[in-house]
């Protein structure tokens, strides 16, 4: 497994509830493009239009070499690709409950590509600075063991 990209902020801006895979429905200069890394996740997330469930802000980039004559659109929605009955159970937990739907990453997996889906909870701003704080705790803690064994 091979991870073609991340979403670092889906983990400081929400907590995320349960994680789903997904296939996700690429034209062929798309997946050059995330095989190559020419893409962005970070304005992204999840949106149900007439009960399907699309990644909506994901910008994939065309590379020169290999779309030359086509004409691409890199914003354009993408569909994923999952079970109805977790299709269903994820837009009633979005509409119910208040949570939102992340894409978290985006990974090869052997011939296919898919994507990882996060159900998440919105942080307030002191739990942004809890995990600012913990995030740096253990770096000084790593740097403290680092030194140690060095001396």
């Amino acid at each position: 497994m091979k991870i073609l990209m991340k979403n670092k902020k889906v983990g400081f801006d929400y907590f995320i509830e349960k994680e789903y895979e997904a296939g996700i429905i690429l034209e062929g200069w798309e997946v050059k493009s995330l095989l190559s890394g020419k893409a962005n996740l970070t304005d992204s997330f999840v949106k149900e239009i007439k009960g399907e469930l699309y990644i909506v802000g994901l910008n994939v980039q065309s590379l020169t070499s290999t779309s030359t004559h086509n004409i691409c659109d890199n914003l354009r929605f993408k569909k994923l690709l999952m079970n109805k009955k977790e299709i269903s159970t994820l837009i009633g937990l979005v509409s119910i409950k208040g949570y939102t739907l992340m894409c978290n990453e985006i990974y090869s997996n052997g011939k296919k590509i898919k994507a990882k889906i996060c159900l998440c909870k919105g942080k307030k701003n002191y739990d942004k600075r809890q995990t600012i704080k913990e995030r740096d705790i253990t770096k000084n803690i790593q740097r403290d063991f680092k030194t140690r064994w060095e001396k």
